[in-house]
């Protein structure tokens, strides 16, 4: 794939103008808005932050009906919709299968939390659903196919879907990380391989070109590898289309879902990522004028500032509610925030770690970064905000590990820290250890102190270690877990986090720098 320099950054507000090679592209005084919804997570209630509610599917769906009164829009998500809020009270997200039919969105794309709940119930979720769900790149195993071709529970998944505006064709193409299995417990992904990007792209891309689209929407969470992937699809066009063999140039538009970045603007296409839970809508207009693509990417915040909830959403929102305070309780109270973090430790992160170890009778405990989503406020802490900030199931294994298995555990940390240029998200949660990182050592070598219970961590030594279930099946890559020996299962782990803060009374947890590095 041919390297390109990469374009200069825009502001959201500034619309950038991308010359129509064709004047096919887009039939004249013709406008197409997109809105997408990143990784909703079950965010069925709003999130109440400085006294402003933010989120929530009644003041989305309010949002969408205000850009409805004035054109139809392409609504699309990113997937990732089901476990959050929700949890509790239901498996596999019905209800935001209800929302999302009530708003009449167009398309999805899988995410990696929509199999959570395993492929039986994604089956039945698709069944629910009056929209096509995408994967492009999700294929059966044993049948070495596209599910969609495949005889298999998850063959109405479909690889694109075609949608028309008008005068215009829009496809929009799915695709989901190549690494899925990765970050999924086994069970829940058995039977599928998902197939690289690039050779996705190379598969697909033909036909597409044969329904003679004016735009292709390619949903993607990894903005990083999009602008290369947009390259080679233009150079491809271009060269059928100086061939004569193609009319219309569709102009490219890439999504993510997972965090606010600016958008990118290259040659006729247009690299956007939305953020998650429903805090902000990605919006982007793109209307010809004359020869030239006028494109306009922006984000409008999901608040109750400017927006009335949606009278009818807000009947399933608040039979969600009223559900959920059925079985709420109050747990306790917490003097300050637990912030979760990705980058070291965080009081969400000992919450959880050190009662793990507690509960266990265990000399250490892991657990991943990624196993809470949301931090929690101070103040009174109730079960509902533990299943928001745990919103997965897993369990707490305790094993036996040895010394030099922990050492190796703690260096995959780095490699994985290092790998993702600091930005986080792999780095483990601790209790019962305490280190130090140098990421400018050679890889191996980056943990550079370490103690166990406050002394020095003897190598051929056996420690009981509590460990998360994820990570013991080698989640987030942490394959040295499987050499390790299993005892048991020990509890469910929001259950025992629920328990033990029953009888807490006050918590007052606080970063205690369990986890540098060199340079802090």
């Amino acid at each position: 794939m041919i390297k390109r320099p990469r374009p200069n950054l825009l502001t959201a507000s500034k619309p950038t103008f991308n010359k129509a090679i064709s004047s096919a592209t887009l039939p004249s005084k013709r406008q197409i808005t997109i809105i997408e919804m990143g990784g909703f997570h079950s965010t069925m209630i709003p999130v109440i932050r400085g006294g402003e509610k933010v989120g929530g599917a009644a003041y989305v769906a309010a949002a969408v009906t205000r850009i409805r009164q004035k054109v139809e829009p392409i609504l699309i998500s990113n997937g990732d919709i089901f476990t959050g809020q929700t949890t509790a009270i239901e498996s596999g997200g019905s209800l935001v299968i209800q929302f999302m039919n009530q708003l009449k969105f167009d398309a999805m794309t899988l995410g990696i939390h929509d199999f959570d709940e395993g492929q039986k119930v994604l089956a039945e979720r698709i069944a629910e659903a009056k929209f096509p769900m995408l994967a492009a790149n999700l294929a059966s195993e044993k049948d070495e196919c596209h599910i969609s071709e495949a005889n298999h529970i998850l063959s109405s998944i479909r690889p694109y879907t075609l949608l028309d505006r008008g005068m215009q064709t829009i496809v929009v193409l799915g695709l989901m990380k190549e690494d899925t299995q990765k970050f999924q417990t086994p069970t829940n992904v058995e039977g599928l391989t998902f197939w690289s990007v690039k050779e996705t792209i190379q598969h697909w891309i033909p036909a597409i070109l044969e329904e003679r689209p004016n735009i292709i929407i390619i949903q993607y969470n990894k903005p990083s590898e999009a602008e290369d992937l947009a390259v080679s699809i233009n150079e491809y066009v271009n060269d059928r289309r100086e061939k004569n063999e193609l009319q219309v140039v569709p102009y490219l538009v890439f999504i993510g879902g997972h965090s606010e970045e600016k958008p990118v603007h290259g040659p006729n296409y247009l690299i956007m990522q939305g953020t998650d839970r429903g805090q902000c809508l990605g919006i982007i207009k793109i209307k010809q004028e004359y020869k030239y693509n006028r494109v306009i990417p922006q984000y409008t915040k999901i608040s109750d500032k400017w927006l009335s909830p949606d009278p009818k959403i807000s009947q399933l929102v608040k039979e969600i509610k009223r559900r959920i305070a059925l079985q709420d309780m109050l747990l306790c109270n917490s003097k300050g925030m637990l912030n979760r973090t990705k980058l070291n430790d965080g009081p969400l992160g000992i919450l959880i770690t050190e009662e793990m170890k507690r509960h266990a009778g265990a000399d250490i405990a892991f657990v991943s970064s990624g196993t809470t989503k949301m931090d929690i406020r101070a103040g009174e802490i109730y079960a509902s905000d533990i299943d928001q900030a745990i919103p997965f199931k897993d369990t707490i294994v305790l094993m036996e590990l040895s010394g030099e298995l922990v050492c190796q555990i703690l260096e995959q940390s780095a490699k994985l820290e290092s790998d993702s240029g600091g930005s986080g998200g792999k780095i483990l949660q601790v209790a019962g250890i305490r280190f130090k990182y140098d990421l400018k050592r050679e890889k191996g070598k980056r943990v550079v102190e370490m103690t166990i219970n406050g002394g020095n961590i003897d190598k051929k030594r056996l420690y009981k270690a509590a460990v998360s279930k994820y990570l013991v099946d080698g989640g987030d890559g942490y394959t040295q877990f499987k050499e390790g020996k299993v005892i048991g299962e020990v509890g469910e782990l929001k259950t025992v986090i629920k328990d033990y803060l029953k009888g807490v009374g006050t918590l007052d947890i606080k970063r205690d720098m369990r986890i540098e590095y060199e340079d802090e």
